[in-house]
């Protein structure tokens, strides 16, 4: 799988479109995927491509005292077969989201919070409410810390911090 930092706009257009005929509401849209606040924030947009074509797009961008990692992450096609402890079946979580570190410093040099969030009840894709139970069952593993729910940007969500050297031992 090829990982790009910021691909071409048209790119990223042509997966909002799949986005839409699977019903991902949050990124079946530039504008619905924020792409140029992320941009206008300070942040960058991570794709993976195969066959030529973005398969998983995520976000990342300055959050309060750090980075908010794997920002509208979504994926159109299977990473692995099942569901998987530690999320790696998640394109965003287990390809995108190391680029995203090492873009911010690295492991070593991972001196800032990074942080995810989900929303608590409005899933506009089908996809986030798993998420959420997810990261839940990620936060008794010791992957990630559960900070509190908060509205941001209008919408209530939970906050999540990553435990980065933890999250590296759980990469299969």
């Amino acid at each position: 799988m090829l990982v790009r930092v910021d691909p071409p706009v048209q790119d990223i257009e042509d997966f909002a479109v799949r986005c839409g005929e699977l019903g991902y509401g949050n990124n079946d849209s530039l504008h619905s995927m924020k792409y140029q606040w992320c941009k206008d924030v300070g942040g960058a947009w991570w794709a993976a491509y195969q066959n030529g074509n973005i398969v998983s797009v995520a976000g990342c961008h300055p959050f309060r005292d750090g980075y908010r990692f794997v920002f509208r992450g979504a994926q159109t096609v299977a990473h692995r077969r099942g569901l998987s402890r530690d999320h790696a079946s998640s394109i965003p979580w287990c390809v995108l989201m190391p680029e995203q570190i090492a873009y911010c410093g690295g492991v070593a040099e991972m001196s800032t919070p990074a942080y995810i969030t989900t929303n608590v009840s409005h899933d506009s894709s089908g996809k986030m409410n798993r998420t959420h139970r997810v990261l839940h069952h990620l936060s008794h593993r010791g992957t990630v810390d559960y900070v509190g729910d908060d509205t941001i940007y209008n919408t209530l969500q939970s906050v999540w911090r990553l435990n980065v050297g933890r999250y590296y031992e759980t990469l299969v």
